[in-house]
């Protein structure tokens, strides 16, 4: 009888058990949604603030080859911000092309996924911007005698003409999230949205001393990176001269991992992670397990509470990274995570050593010498290791 009735319950749809509430649902609920709604929502995760903006245009200034960048914003990036390069520019069809979704010149087979050596791949960047901004893209190849000019209003294209203009590209973003006004009240204040936007600027010159860049904050300059050869001079640059001098050079090449860039005397140590930036294939990146890593190398030679200054350059097979972990592509995953942490802890121990620094736990006030008994005896405070040098 008990099988008799389940078996009419399921052969009768229109039934529902008394302690289920009906599951049947209207036809055709599901559809596909519009290429409006699609972009917003893409938007979403690549473009989070100004900041997102600024890197994102950066990023497609340098795979075009710039060797000379400009950027200015207004209002914290929040009603302006204009990014201008040399680069090599685009024609009218790609000009037009790249504001559709998915568009890019870096990858064209699912191959090329696995081996990416640019920093932008996904053609998502220039879509989800325009989506959420009024946009003005002007663009010229260096052989072309004129240029293309295009205006969208929120992912609409509203005018394509030709231009005349220098060549390179010179992309305009006004009234960031003027249409989704959920996503604009989550904005902080003016002052700390442009902080997000110099530490963007200043995190990608780092990465690229031989470019030019300039920055200006509602017209007026307040950063110029002349070019560089080396990566010293640039650090200076957005540093400066006495943080620079706190720095050793690092260099290690082991089976094909290389780490070079400069590390921070334990001397210069910072209460916070600001003053770690780590590129891997000179692309920014946030890696818990490379700042672990720097811990562990530094643990004998700083304060439990400070975290150490380094700027690091990472290079490794393409194969061997995976940045397609998130739209907005901060976060990557390496194949030989493990590996990579366990020769820079051994890279920067050795620097140590080479230059005459050793573990806090080790220095012992020599018998006799008056001048370190006077100063340190009675006191529980270790010699700084300038005053050691000294």
């Amino acid at each position: 009888a008990a099988m008799a009735s389940l078996n009419a319950f399921f052969a009768d749809g229109s039934r529902n058990s008394p302690q289920t509430p009906s599951r049947r649902t209207a036809v055709g609920q599901i559809r596909i949604l519009s290429e409006q709604i699609a972009n917003k929502i893409a938007a979403g995760e690549v473009i989070e603030r100004p900041a997102s903006v600024v890197k994102e245009l950066l990023e497609n200034a340098l795979d075009a080859q710039a060797t000379a960048l400009s950027v200015s914003v207004s209002h914290g990036g929040k009603s302006l911000i204009k990014v201008t390069d040399n680069g090599c520019g685009m024609d009218r069809e790609d000009a037009q092309s790249c504001l559709l979704r998915h568009a890019t010149s870096k990858i064209s087979d699912i191959e090329d996924i696995e081996r990416i050596q640019t920093l932008g791949f996904r053609g998502e960047a220039l879509p989800s911007i325009a989506a959420v901004s009024r946009l003005s893209l002007i663009t010229r190849q260096p052989t072309a005698e004129t240029g293309t000019s295009i205006r969208a209003n929120g992912g609409a294209i509203e005018s394509l003409k030709e231009s005349v203009t220098s060549p390179g590209t010179t992309v305009e973003v006004a009234d960031l999230f003027f249409n989704t006004p959920a996503r604009k009240k989550f904005l902080k204040s003016e002052g700390a949205e442009y902080a997000a936007i110099a530490d963007v600027f200043d995190t990608t010159a780092l990465c690229f001393p031989g470019v030019s860049f300039c920055l200006y904050k509602s017209g007026i300059e307040v950063a110029r990176y002349a070019a560089s050869e080396k990566l010293l001079s640039r650090i200076e640059q957005i540093y400066d001269a006495a943080f620079a001098e706190q720095l050793h050079p690092i260099h290690l090449d082991k089976e094909a991992v290389a780490i070079s860039g400069y590390i921070g005397t334990p001397d210069s140590t910072r209460v916070n992670r600001s003053g770690q930036k780590f590129f891997i294939n000179r692309r920014p990146v946030r890696l818990l397990s490379l700042s672990w890593a720097l811990d562990r190398a530094y643990e004998e030679f700083k304060a439990r509470d400070r975290f150490p200054v380094a700027v690091l350059f990472i290079d490794i097979d393409p194969s061997a990274i995976d940045v397609n972990v998130h739209p907005a592509k901060r976060e990557v995953r390496l194949l030989n995570e493990r590996f990579i942490q366990d020769i820079l802890i051994k890279a920067i121990k050795k620097t140590f050593a080479e230059n005459g620094i050793f573990p806090r736990t080790s220095f012992q006030i020599p018998a006799g010498s008056s001048s370190l008994d006077t100063d340190y005896s009675g006191s529980s405070r270790l010699p700084s290791f300038a005053e050691i040098r000294e």
